[in-house]
């Protein structure tokens, strides 16, 4: 007979597996290295409200974590846009290739 014990440890290992693989961080590429993928949309990213010298690597952060949600693969980003003087948005089209 199987354990509670066992029982709740892989379930947890198995939760855990999946929450992992759904927000899988995907590649940051060039349009050219497209090939073979799914197009699955266009995101946008915002670096959060503040005062932000450095707003880029945030609204890249926010867009990778919506990309991993739609389970992209690869990320392209195509503009950034600056939001007053101290914040920004990244927007990107996402695939899949894999």
């Amino acid at each position: 007979m199987i354990s509670n014990t066992f029982r709740i440890a892989a379930a947890f290992i198995l939760f855990a597996s999946l929450i992992i693989s759904a927000y899988a961080t995907p590649l940051e590429v060039t349009e050219s290295a497209i090939k073979n993928c799914q197009f699955l949309g266009i995101i946008d990213g915002f670096s959060g409200y503040g005062k932000h010298l450095e707003w880029k690597p945030l609204a890249k952060v926010n867009a990778i974590r919506k990309a991993g949600a739609l389970r992209a693969t690869d990320i392209v980003y195509t503009n950034f846009r600056t939001i007053g003087g101290w914040n920004g948005e990244a927007e990107a089209r996402v695939y899949t290739c894999r």
